[in-house]
């Protein structure tokens, strides 16, 4: 959105840098981490019983640690996984969110254009509208995901994101808010209890922080240290963290389960332990994801893309 004047969405251009972009944002630490879940996956998959049986409640299906065939290896290499309910939620990995991500970057350039360079309300709630009307028609269809892998199933939650945003970058007045109470709404209608209450209030609060007033100071100090090298930096590190945490958990977890010590313990003691030691390794593991994979790849790309960029323009010249 910030690169609308340099980088319009009219222009096909633009379309092929954002793909880009995101693909080498999204795929070197994926494809690493992705190659090791699946190698470990019948380790993982033992582990991941050992904490079934003190909390049988928790057990997952046994397939995602055992499929480590070459179809299934496509769909994730090629990021389709999240439009196959058989495949969305396959690997170790708790990647069916990046397989959700990836068909909202495919859709992104045509969502921009029905929305608009300005924000109107009915656009969004038109877009939106047909959003919810795919997935109605494809209820069936839908309802065999796992997970909600399946973009229609989640439209209106990136929505949310997008009118938010244009709250903070452009919009002034209530437009966008009306966006964000019909989202909350839906979400408060499907879910008419705590999870329902719960996006309400993580949706709202985070559209205060990113687009409420500026005068409030609570969120003042929230925002400079959001903007600080810490919280920048936390920020960085978010999605390896996000990969690579079920990888160190399980094996800490699982562990741990076998421990008639530990289990004897309160359950806040016990979440506490593990968070700290799951955590900590996990932290470690991000930094070095973050600077040794992520980093080089988004660089590779970057450069890949200006050399494209740059033969394109003296094809048609």
């Amino acid at each position: 959105m910030t690169r609308q004047s340099r980088e319009p969405w009219e222009d096909w251009g633009t379309w092929r840098t954002f793909w880009g972009r995101r693909l080498f944002r999204i795929a070197p630490a994926y494809y690493l981490l992705l190659a090791v879940a699946l190698a470990c996956g019948p380790l993982l998959g033992h582990f991941r019983e050992a904490i079934a049986v003190p909390f049988p409640d928790t057990m997952t299906a046994r397939d995602r640690y055992a499929d480590a065939s070459i179809v299934n290896i496509f769909n994730h290499v090629t990021f389709v996984f999240g439009l196959r309910p058989e495949y969305a939620f396959r690997t170790p990995l708790p990647d069916w969110s990046i397989g959700l991500e990836m068909q909202f970057y495919a859709v992104f350039p045509f969502l921009m254009l029905a929305l608009g360079r300005t924000f109107s309300l009915w656009r969004h709630l038109l877009v939106l509208a047909a959003g919810l009307g795919v997935w109605a028609l494809l209820w069936g269809y839908a309802a065999r995901f796992p997970m909600p892998a399946f973009l229609p199933m989640k439209l209106h939650v990136f929505l949310l994101g997008v009118a938010l945003a244009r709250a903070r970058l452009s919009v002034r007045g209530l437009g966008p808010w009306w966006v964000v109470a019909v989202v909350c709404g839906l979400e408060c209608a499907r879910h008419p209890d705590v999870h329902g209450l719960a996006f309400a209030l993580m949706a709202g609060g985070f559209g205060v922080l990113v687009a409420g007033p500026g005068a409030w100071p609570g969120l003042s100090a929230l925002r400079r240290w959001l903007a600080s090298a810490p919280g920048q930096r936390a920020g960085d590190y978010a999605y390896s963290f996000y990969l690579v945490h079920l990888l160190v958990l399980l094996p800490v977890a699982g562990t741990l389960a076998a421990s008639s010590a530990y289990l004897a313990l309160p359950a806040w003691e016990r979440f506490l332990i593990c968070a700290v030691l799951a955590g900590g390794v996990s932290l470690g593991l991000c930094m070095l994801l973050h600077r040794y994979v992520e980093q080089p790849g988004i660089a590779w790309g970057k450069r890949w893309l200006s050399r494209r960029a740059r033969t394109v323009t003296a094809v048609s010249g």
